[in-house]
């Protein structure tokens, strides 16, 4: 019997080094990280460049450093992860949650609530900016798309110096 309990398998997940090494073909999801910043940086406008999502993260970062272009091509060629500062200024200017950026997709199940729940909050705030633009609060306000979309403007054509 005590044979039996050693030769089973163990309870904890297989250890990504060993497995990569041994030829086992698992790859770990965050080691695919730089291919879905390159791919996502295609998807927007009409793809942005190193420099120009370098320039983005600027404007999604509250201290205004961003995330250098050196960086990025780090993280790109596969040189390094992201801390959780860069995880998240990243995700706002790529428009991904770190979920996607991370592991490569939402959990369905987290998926389908997130959808439910926007669903919901669009209809909500739909509701309320019409009451309040029949009031005339809004009048003159830029929409959340309209703002990201200058900021991805003036990322790819920073002013001349």
């Amino acid at each position: 019997m005590k044979n039996q309990r050693q030769s089973a398998a163990p309870d904890t997940p297989p250890n990504d080094e060993k497995l990569a090494k041994s030829g086992g073909g698992y790859i770990p999801p965050e080691s695919q990280i730089g291919e879905r910043i390159r791919k996502r940086r295609a998807e927007i406008g009409d793809g942005l460049g190193i420099e120009d999502l370098s320039r983005l993260c600027k404007s999604y970062d509250p201290e205004g450093k961003g995330v250098s272009r050196a960086t990025i091509f780090r993280y790109e060629a596969g040189q390094g992860l992201p801390g959780a500062r860069e995880l998240r200024i990243l995700c706002d200017a790529l428009d991904m949650s770190a979920n996607e950026l991370l592991l490569g997709a939402e959990s369905k199940a987290m998926h389908s609530k997130t959808s439910a729940l926007a669903m919901l909050l669009e209809e909500w705030v739909t509701t309320m900016a019409s009451e309040a633009e029949h009031r005339g609060i809004l009048r003159g306000k830029k929409s959340g798309d309209m703002v990201r979309h200058e900021l991805i403007y003036k990322a790819k054509h920073p002013p001349k110096t």
